[in-house]
């Protein structure tokens, strides 16, 4: 596990082998056996302040946030983001994980998981806590298997807190 702040650039990040997340943790192992400790996890925590980011997750690690098995916190404050995943959640946790996703600018062009993720949130079995107080979400989506666009994978719960205005004003 560790911290990853990208305040600018172009980025484009892709696990290609193992389970690990495009950008955040490293494949983990806990969550396939509850006996294992927490700190053994993939988890992944990311700030992105701006720039031009892309992301694909390989196995089941998120696209940015937790790998496969970590849970994945993410603050997104500004620039363009796409990431997707298989089994993780685009943005959010790995799979059999969990997402905290906060957004508060920038513009999300595409987030979507396929496998039973969410596109925004926890991975396939993961719970999702999404909070979103500005910026743009063209596209999320949970594209197979029960995951949300915003929100839990598969078999998770989600806690979402929208505070702000919706494209017709309201």
């Amino acid at each position: 596990s560790g911290n990853i702040v990208i305040n600018g650039g172009t980025i484009t990040a892709k696990s290609t082998n193992g389970a690990g997340a495009g950008i955040g943790g490293g494949q983990g192992w806990a969550g396939w056996d509850k006996n294992v400790a927490d700190e053994d996890c993939g988890n992944g925590t990311v700030t992105i302040n701006g720039g031009n980011v892309t992301a694909i997750g390989a196995g089941n690690g998120a696209g940015i946030g937790g790998g496969s098995c970590g849970w994945g916190t993410v603050t997104i404050n500004g620039g363009t983001v796409n990431a997707r995943s298989n089994g993780g959640a685009g943005i959010g946790g790995g799979c059999k994980a969990d997402g905290k996703v906060t957004i508060a600018g920038g513009t999300i062009e595409n987030a979507t998981s396929s496998s039973g993720g969410a596109g925004i949130g926890g991975g396939d079995e993961g719970n999702g806590t999404v909070t979103i107080t500005g910026g743009t979400i063209e596209n999320a989506a949970g594209v197979q298997f029960g995951g949300a666009g915003i929100g839990g994978g598969a078999e998770g719960s989600a806690d979402i807190t929208i505070d702000g205005t919706r494209e017709d004003g309201t």
